[in-house]
């Protein structure tokens, strides 16, 4: 029905994350996840939680445990980073330069943003890539 659209903006700090250490650590979209995940209905929780940030990626531990796919980024030892973020729990990580990528387990986000190694972190979000268009004659 023409009108009755509504117009859902998603990956936003909120106030407290604002001013805060960890949370300014944060992009919009964990952000917003971290404040909302709590929310997700546990019978739809990765529907909820894909609700919440679309374009960020989610899967289940072997526990359960929901799982948000992030890029964390240091200024220090990629390594030590990496041995910070799996005690958190990260699964499947891998290094590239000053960047730690893997499954991040949703209620670790807050935790991951307290730790000294952590410059910034953010959701690995999907990428599409146009095909190559051929002309035909």
């Amino acid at each position: 029905m023409p009108g009755s659209a509504r117009l859902h903006a998603f990956g936003s700090r909120g106030a407290l994350q604002s001013t805060s250490t960890g949370g300014a650590k944060f992009d919009g979209a964990l952000a917003d996840l971290a404040r909302h995940a709590g929310q997700a209905r546990p019978d739809h929780l990765l529907a909820d939680l894909r609700a919440m940030a679309p374009g960020a990626r989610f899967r289940r531990s072997a526990s359960g445990a929901p799982l948000v796919l992030v890029d964390a980024v240091t200024r220090g030892d990629p390594l030590a980073l990496k041995a910070a973020l799996e005690s958190l729990g990260l699964e499947r990580s891998a290094v590239f330069a000053n960047d730690v990528s893997g499954w991040m387990p949703v209620q670790q986000l807050d935790a991951a943003t307290l730790r000294s190694e952590v410059h910034a972190i953010r959701a690995a979000l999907s990428r599409t890539r146009a095909g190559a268009v051929t002309s035909q004659g």
